[in-house]
């Protein structure tokens, strides 16, 4: 056999594995941006610097906050965070609700890129169960 049809053959099985293994392409789902204005971005971290809004600082907590105000979900709704892949910089977290909706979300350090550095959120996607 040639590496042409060993190829091909390789090929439609990964695909078939995919559907047979109940594989989701979760990547087609596209990115909302969240723009936060940077006045609003410098002045949160100088609350931080003194002392107030702290939770500013935990990606998780941020996360939690973005999802009850800015997506209006109820905190008692969001049943656990899971870390995902995010890039250089950044940390992803998959929320997911007791209603079947699963919540991406990435997030970045405007500011300062240590444990002093508050968190905000870059783009969100809604997922399906």
């Amino acid at each position: 056999m040639n590496i042409r049809k060993l190829s091909v053959i390789l090929v439609i099985m990964v695909l078939f594995a995919g559907l047979f293994t109940g594989c989701k392409n979760k990547s087609t789902v596209p990115w909302n941006e969240f723009n936060i204005d940077s006045n609003v971005v410098k002045e949160l971290q100088t609350e931080v610097d003194n002392g107030h809004r702290v939770g500013e600082m935990d990606p998780v907590q941020v996360t939690d906050e973005f999802l009850t105000y800015n997506l209006g979900i109820k905190g008692e709704l969001i049943t656990g965070h899971e870390e995902i892949v995010a890039g250089e910089g950044e940390k992803g977290y998959r929320s997911t609700l007791s209603d079947g909706r699963i919540i991406e979300v990435i997030l970045y350090q405007p500011i300062r890129k240590d444990q002093t550095g508050i968190w905000v959120v870059k783009r969100f996607r809604i997922l399906s169960k």
